[in-house]
């Protein structure tokens, strides 16, 4: 992780080939929530920036400042791709998102207005503790998900999850 002026913890993945924008945001989410169920929350980098090369110069260590600078270079909304965030706010628009963005922001410590139904739940702060929370309060709501379906990052792809297991379910 290298953590830059703006407060961002940047992890980097090397990866051969480029992607483009929704396989990015798609792999960067997986990438985060994996890290977030692995990793304490001060362990997190808030994006992961893929490269094709890590910058190294003799010594064989990681070039942190190249790093930062390819970071900087990339515009909002590659930036928000990286972050596993959408670039455009989106409000709930389903019941069941409605009510799990309720318990995201209460658990992420978030305005509802500052969570958008495309966000990650790793990319907005969460984290194990965090889902696990998350998980006994919607349940406790009769809302019917568990700690192994945060590989589902986005929240409109938690509150779909949760549909499909209600009517499977009657």
């Amino acid at each position: 992780m290298v953590p830059d002026r703006a407060g961002l913890d940047i992890g980097a993945h090397f990866d051969e080939k480029t992607m483009p924008g929704e396989q990015l945001l798609s792999d960067n989410e997986a990438a985060l929530g994996s890290l977030a169920l692995e990793r304490p929350s001060y362990m997190m980098p808030s994006m992961v920036l893929r490269v094709s090369w890590i910058p190294k110069p003799l010594s064989g260590k990681t070039d942190r400042m190249q790093l930062r600078q390819m970071a900087a270079a990339l515009g909002p909304a590659e930036l928000s791709l990286y972050q596993g965030r959408q670039s455009v706010f989106r409000p709930p628009s389903a019941d069941t998102e409605r009510r799990l963005l309720v318990l995201w922001a209460e658990v992420l410590q978030l305005s509802v207005e500052e969570i958008s139904a495309d966000d990650g739940f790793a990319a907005r702060g969460g984290d194990s503790v965090g889902a696990m929370r998350l998980v006994r309060r919607a349940q406790s709501q009769g809302l019917d998900i568990f700690v192994a379906h945060f590989k589902y990052q986005r929240l409109v792809q938690q509150a779909e999850l949760i549909d499909r297991r209600t009517q499977a379910g009657n």
